[in-house]
Formats: structure tokens, C-alpha cells, sequence
């Protein structure tokens, strides 16, 4: 794993779900571990509130979003 430490905003994350694209990029290479996510309880308590909207439901022939 890398040393590089990032701040992903929620912004970025919806984004990454939504459309796909550069944010998207970024969430995959936090899966593939080339660096390090850091967050505040804060800051992880508003990207689960976002996520759990219901108006951020999605589907595509490609992924399933709950």
C-alpha cells in the first residue's frame, strides 16, 4: 500500500456512483489500495446519511446500487 494519504468528499463519492468518470477513478483506486482513505467520524456519518437516500437508488445494466 502507498503512503499517500487522500480525503475523498462525499460529493466525490456520490459522484463515482452516479456518473462514473474521474470520481470513479479515485473510489477504484482506493479499492485497489494505491493510497490510503483518512476520515473524520463526521465526515463518515454524512457519506452513509447520503447514501442512504432513497432518491439515490440507481440501477444501470452494469452495476446494482442499494
Amino acid at each position: 500500500m502507498s503512503e499517500t494519504k487522500i480525503v475523498v468528499d462525499t460529493n466525490a463519492i456520490v459522484s463515482a456512483l452516479i456518473a462514473g468518470g474521474t470520481p470513479q477513478r479515485i473510489i477504484q483506486g482506493w479499492i485497489n489500495q494505491e493510497f490510503l482513505v483518512v476520515m473524520s467520524q463526521e465526515l463518515r456519518h454524512e457519506i452513509n446519511t447520503a447514501l442512504k437516500r432513497a432518491h439515490l437508488i440507481f440501477f444501470d445494466s452494469k452495476r446494482k446500487f442499494y
